[in-house]
């Protein structure tokens, strides 16, 4: 799962999960942008193998879509 605050605010907690699939080296979302498959994130990148990765962030925010924003999750 990946667990992030939607609300992309630190003073307003907006919890979201997304559960995810890595295979081939390629992960996906289920259920993200909608429907109940996974799709796959283009602009996954590992940061450390099997701990750490990046993903752009207008993946999940789509408010940011003139940002240029990357976020990094953490495997823990």
């Amino acid at each position: 799962m990946i667990r992030y605050n939607m609300s992309n605010n630190p003073g307003f907690y907006a919890p979201n999960e997304l559960e995810y699939s890595y295979r081939n080296g390629k992960l996906s979302i289920k259920g993200f942008p909608s429907g109940p498959d996974f799709s796959p994130i283009d602009s996954f990148k590992w940061k450390q193998v099997a701990r750490e990765f990046d993903i752009e962030g207008t993946l999940l925010f789509p408010f940011l879509a003139l940002a240029t924003v990357t976020y990094t999750y953490q495997k823990i």
